[in-house]
């Protein structure tokens, strides 16, 4: 493992794919912190005491909003992978660190696209796969949803460092699906439609620029961006919105077929951010006051 480099990642799918495609253009393995937006601070305050960042060849941030405490990380050995609205809009406030920050679907995708014209080398066909799956999901594109749906299921449904598991599982790219592994996908799937069957969907047709659009919503605590389509779907709506009772926090996602940008409506009902097809918030006096306007739809199930 590398000494002289850091990395800190989301603690997402995206996260711990795109920490695997540093590593794999860097040929070693690096060491790693697993972070959020919410605990980027405090967990690179804590690398701040406990290391002399000065000695790091590089230290990297890979797929976490940085806008909480930009000057932060404005240093010259520090470099920036980011694709969240809320980094994009701070962009103008570094003059010291690296940053390659822009609005694409996913971390992952990112980074394989800059790192690849660094290096003047590609990744072999496993492993591009597995960035295209991550990018897949994380974008919410969904054009391989089996798969990129079922991966992202069973990197929550693991225990423990998520990421160290992903990486030695994944350290050669994607491989197939075990039979077990099936059987954990197709569990939650049936979760899913259950929990769908026994709660309440809302919906409404919601005024946002010139047009109507029809948003829909459901509250649950797991598998999020999965109920989101489903009663995107169920609904034939553009945006679902996924309620985290648990968590308070809020999650948008828009249809395959909408150019509604969700992380406006993140930004100005939840105090939020993220990217067009996927962002998320905190249950806030804003919002409560927009759920006003949804309404319960007739089961569709």
């Amino acid at each position: 493992m590398s000494n002289d480099i850091h990395v800190f990642t989301d603690a997402d799918l995206d996260g711990a794919v795109s920490y695997l495609t540093l590593c794999w253009f860097m040929g070693k393995k690096l060491s790693v912190t697993v972070t959020t937006e919410k605990n980027l601070k405090n967990d690179f305050e804590t690398f701040l005491k406990n290391n002399n960042i000065d000695s790091y060849k590089r230290v990297y941030i890979l797929d976490v909003d940085i806008s909480r405490a930009p000057e932060l990380y404005d240093r010259s050995n520090i470099t920036i992978l980011d694709h969240h609205l809320g980094s994009i809009n701070c962009t103008y406030e570094f003059k010291n660190a690296r940053t390659f920050i822009e609005n694409e679907g996913s971390a992952c995708k990112l980074l394989y696209k800059k790192l690849k014209e660094i290096y003047n080398k590609d990744l072999d066909q496993n492993k591009k796969l597995l960035v295209s799956i991550g990018h897949d999901y994380d974008s919410y594109t969904l054009k391989n949803r089996e798969v990129s749906v079922g991966l992202n299921i069973l990197f929550w449904n693991l225990q423990g460092n998520r990421l160290e598991k992903v990486a030695e599982k994944y350290s050669e790219g994607f491989i197939p699906f075990t039979s077990d592994e099936n059987k954990i996908i197709l569990f939650y799937r049936n979760k899913i439609k259950k929990h769908l069957e026994l709660t309440p969907v809302y919906s409404a047709l919601v005024t946002l620029g010139k047009r109507e659009v029809k948003i829909c919503s459901v509250m649950t605590d797991f598998c999020i961006n999965e109920f989101a389509q489903e009663i995107i779907e169920l609904t034939k709506s553009e945006v679902g919105i996924v309620v985290n009772p648990k968590t308070q926090s809020v999650s948008f996602r828009r249809s395959k077929q909408s150019n509604i940008d969700v992380s406006k409506l993140a930004s100005r009902l939840c105090k939020g951010g993220g990217h067009e097809a996927a962002a998320g918030g905190l249950i806030t006096p804003e919002f409560m006051e927009f759920t006003k306007l949804l309404n319960q739809t007739d089961r569709f199930l």
